[in-house]
C-alpha cells in the first residue's frame, strides 16, 4: 500500500465511523501526519540492515536512537532497569553508548 492509498483509506475510515457533528471537530491533518510518520518508520525498517540499534542518552534524559527516533523513560530507572532489550521503533537489539 502506498502512502497516498494509506492516507485515503484512513480518511475514509475516519469519515465513515463518526457522525456528521463529530466530523466537524476531526482534524484530518493530524491523522495524515500520523500515517506519514508510520510510512517513514516503515522505510527505516525496510532499509535497516543492522540487527542492533545504538541508543545515546542526551542532556535531557532522552535517548536518541540510531534509527532517528527519540525515547524517554518517564519514571525512575534506565534501559537496563526496565529490561529493555529491543528498540521499540526498528526492532534492533539496543546497545547503549555513552
Amino acid at each position: 500500500m502506498t502512502k497516498k492509498e494509506a492516507l485515503k483509506d484512513l480518511e475514509e475510515h475516519v469519515i465513515t465511523s463518526i457522525s456528521s457533528k463529530e466530523r466537524q471537530h476531526i482534524n484530518i491533518n493530524v491523522a495524515k501526519r500520523v500515517v506519514s510518520e508510520l510510512c517513514k518508520t516503515q522505510e527505516v525498517l525496510a532499509t535497516s540492515k543492522s540487527t542492533t540499534c545504538k541508543w545515546k542518552e542526551n542532556e535531557y534524559d532522552v535517548y536518541d536512537t540510531q534509527c532517528q527516533k527519540s525515547f524517554q523513560i518517564t519514571d525512575d530507572g534506565d534501559i537496563k532497569e526496565h529490561k529493555f532489550k529491543y528498540c521499540v521503533y526498528c526492532g534492533g537489539e539496543i546497545k547503549v553508548v555513552r
